[in-house]
């Protein structure tokens, strides 16, 4: 498989560039060409995710360029991932979505709650009748949930969603599915929306340098130039260093220098967003028998709660392209569902 995706990969390139081909373009024509996509462009420049305030902030996913989603276990990476796909794939446009991590059932399950979710719906006694991913998969729905995953199924048949959860894969064989499924996709008339890689660190690189520093980096570099060469958004999630959970007080917010092998990653990457789940780091206070042990500490942790229940911030630390700033939305982790945060009437 390795063999022939280095094979494919070759054949493209000399396809795309030919033998002679020369690179040059005067400044005039690149200046112009650019100045009249932008003048005739109504909306952002890049594929949008479908959440507001990200959007506004990214200008959407740009298509040639490497996008980081970093955060700890937790946080919600591969929710917001199915949410982007979701949202791209609900505007006809191509998604191709390697999960090296999680399963086609749990894929398709998850997403399905997600499409499934109300956010309108008052919750009683702390539950509401959204399906939640871990009592679908125990097989514990009521009928009228499982009506609601049915016809959520039946939303996203005509999606162009395309899943490969096969483990272990190189960077070289995520490269050739992406290639095949493009050129399918453009055969077809779809535009490619975006392809995703769940997640960077278990991919394998091309050769086994024995430094995990130097393999992440060739696995990003190979990551962007996949971008450019498809002209397709690539969005790569990965894990951030243990440091963020050791860090003193309350402030558990991620940054750039928390990105595991950050130099090549932040380097190679055209936007890093992290994501940032307060709600996950506070917990209830002890308690001793039938008495709770400190009032007052129980006061704030029912404060904090209050203040950061179902608050997924996405931290946009490097956008090459626009602004630095953060985005604050709506999730319901159980239900695998982020949305923009309700406004107040």
């Amino acid at each position: 498989d390795d063999v022939l995706a280095h094979l494919e990969r070759g054949a493209a390139e000399i396809a795309r560039d030919g033998v002679s081909r020369e690179a040059w373009k005067p400044l005039a024509f690149v200046a112009q060409e650019a100045i009249q996509t932008a003048r005739e462009r109504r909306g952002m420049p890049g594929v949008g995710i479908g959440l507001q305030e990200v959007d506004r902030i990214t200008g959407g996913l740009r298509n040639g360029q490497l996008t980081l989603l970093a955060g700890r276990p937790g946080m919600g990476k591969s929710s917001a991932a199915l949410s982007i796909a979701k949202n791209v794939a609900m505007q006809g446009k191509g998604v191709a979505f390697f999960s090296l991590e999680m399963t086609e059932p749990e894929l398709g399950l998850r997403m399905a709650c997600d499409v499934a979710f109300n956010p309108m719906e008052q919750q009683y006694s702390g539950e509401d009748s959204n399906p939640s991913y871990s009592k679908a998969e125990w097989g514990s729905l009521d009928e009228g949930q499982w009506e609601r995953l049915q016809r959520a199924n039946k939303a996203m048949a005509s999606w162009p969603v395309m899943f490969d959860a096969r483990p272990a894969l190189s960077v070289a064989q995520v490269s050739s599915a992406a290639r095949r499924i493009v050129r399918n996709w453009r055969k077809a008339g779809i535009e490619p929306g975006c392809i995703i890689v769940d997640h960077l660190g278990l991919l394998r690189p091309e050769r086994n340098m024995n430094n995990k520093v130097a393999e992440i980096g060739e696995i990003s570099g190979a990551l962007r130039e996949m971008a450019k060469a498809l002209e397709v958004p690539v969005i790569a999630l990965c894990q951030l260093s243990r440091d963020v959970e050791k860090r003193e007080g309350k402030d558990r917010r991620p940054g750039l220098s928390d990105l595991r092998w950050a130099g090549e990653l932040e380097q190679d990457a055209h936007v890093v967003m992290f994501l940032y789940r307060p709600e996950y780091y506070i917990k209830e206070p002890v308690k001793t028998g039938d008495e709770i042990a400190d009032d007052t500490a129980y006061g704030r942790y029912l404060k904090a709660l209050s203040e950061h229940k179902n608050r997924l911030w996405w931290i946009i630390a490097k956008n090459r392209q626009g602004p630095t700033a953060d985005a604050e939305t709506f999730c319901r982790i159980e239900c695998s569902a982020i949305r923009d945060m309700p406004r107040a009437a």
